[in-house]
């Protein structure tokens, strides 16, 4: 499968990382991109190093990530932050119920910016997508610069990929650039990961649930599908 996008696909995956539940693109099958003979082998296994959960949270379970440790401002006041000197020594990920992500929240299906992420030696943003209550994907951004790291990391974590490609990048100014897009494709959970998506130096990624990937992908072409129906 080939995970090439269109400039529209491409701004609607920006687009919904930012302001919805998750970040859904549709990928169409064209020509197969060459591989590697460590990719060959790692399609012909399977992606035996597959996760069920990232960041400890698990996928398709319900949402029960801890919130982050807060204080007051002063002894005076009533306004609280979130405690940055408890926040050294406490395990794992939290949800800052400060910030406006969480503040604005309703329902029980939307995104929360999570905090006190692994220290990966450059800054990074992690958002917790939920569905239903349940725990559906994960989006990161991070600078294009620090891409090369963020994928020797993972794959260091999560095996070969199953498919990458190198494409055209074209900037607004005319510029082109290589931007590679990498995937690791499981039976339950796949990761994308885009060095240049819509921007020339942000890099996204995405860690999903497939089925949820899937329903969300036929929802929105099935939207499609209707509002053609006004032309």
């Amino acid at each position: 499968m080939n995970f090439h996008f269109n400039s529209s696909i491409k701004f609607a995956f920006v687009a919904t990382a930012l302001v919805s539940t998750g970040v859904f693109a549709q990928a169409l099958p064209k020509k197969a991109p060459s591989r590697s003979p460590a990719q060959t082998q790692a399609a012909e296994k399977g992606w035996v190093k597959e996760p069920s959960s990232f960041l400890g949270i698990e996928l398709k379970k319900p949402l029960t990530v801890q919130n982050c440790p807060t204080t007051y401002i002063s002894q005076n006041s009533k306004m609280v932050m979130m405690d940055f000197e408890a926040l050294k020594s406490m395990d794992g990920v939290c949800i800052d119920t400060q910030d406006i992500t969480y503040q604005y929240q309703r329902g029980d299906s939307g995104k929360f910016k999570l905090f006190n992420l692994p220290n990966l030696g450059f800054t990074y943003k992690v958002y917790l997508n939920f569905k239903a209550g349940l725990v559906t994907s994960f989006t990161m951004e991070l600078d294009q610069s620090d891409f090369s790291t963020l994928l020797n990391v993972f794959k260091d974590r999560y095996g070969a990929p199953t498919s990458s490609q190198t494409h055209v990048f074209k900037a607004k100014n005319g510029g082109e650039f290589n931007a590679t897009e990498v995937a690791w494709k499981g039976k339950n959970t796949s990761i994308y990961m885009y060095e240049r998506l819509g921007r020339l130096d942000e890099s996204h990624v995405l860690i999903t649930d497939n089925e949820d990937l899937q329903a969300e992908l036929d929802s929105k072409r099935d939207q499609r599908a209707s509002e053609s129906q006004k032309f």
